[in-house]
């Protein structure tokens, strides 16, 4: 909804912060994609609202040096929810941490811009697809339900990233070069979102 937002939003907020709403309104299908979504949304189930990296613990088994367990934590935002929302909350903390490794200071082209990133998004697509699979097999969804889920948790996860630029302007004057980037990648998910999948997510079209 942050395209359309109420008297409250503007309360204590940040230049920057309304130069990005700006932005998002001035594009008329991200505003309706983000219209779709929320007509979509399926208050269905427990979920966390605010799944990120900051909120995940990893740590080891007792008698282990091998840090192979995960606990989510800060739940204080937990409800009922669309559980495609959780799943696309993942897909964009990687798709986000992507794009915040690519030094953008206007001195290097659009075209290099993925070859300088630091943490390279084709190194990151093997943890997304064993994600995905591992939550699909874990909740037993057949063939056609996880293709429409992961579809639905794509397009969500772009408006996460929406979420993610508002955040990181809390106390900026202007907008930076990467999150003018996480607006583009946003609305390029939200139009093409089977395309993202293959390309960004580097999940088969067959597996859905």
């Amino acid at each position: 909804s942050i395209h359309r937002p109420g008297p409250r939003m503007f309360q204590d907020i940040s230049s920057a912060k309304v130069q990005l709403i700006k932005a998002v309104q001035r594009s008329v299908p991200r505003c309706q994609a983000l219209d779709e979504l929320r007509r979509g949304w399926r208050a269905e189930t427990l979920i966390h609202y605010d799944i990120k990296w900051d909120n995940c613990v990893v740590f080891a088994r007792p008698a282990s040096k091998r840090i192979t367990r995960l606990k989510i934590v800060d739940w204080e935002l937990a409800g009922i929810g669309d559980p495609c929302w959780d799943i696309g909350s993942v897909f964009s903390n990687y798709l986000s941490f992507w794009l915040f490794s690519i030094p953008i200071t206007g001195e290097a082209p659009p075209d290099r811009f993925v070859d300088l990133a630091r943490y390279p998004l084709e190194r990151m697509q093997p943890a997304m697809h064993s994600f995905w699979q591992s939550y699909a097999q874990g909740m037993g969804l057949d063939s056609a339900t996880s293709g429409e889920w992961l579809l639905r948790a794509v397009k969500y996860g772009a408006a996460r990233l929406v979420q993610t630029a508002y955040e990181q302007m809390q106390m900026s004057i202007h907008l930076t070069g990467n999150i003018v980037c996480l607006l583009q990648l946003s609305l390029n998910i939200l139009l093409r979102p089977q395309e993202s999948i293959v390309h960004l997510l580097g999940l088969p079209l067959r597996r859905m």
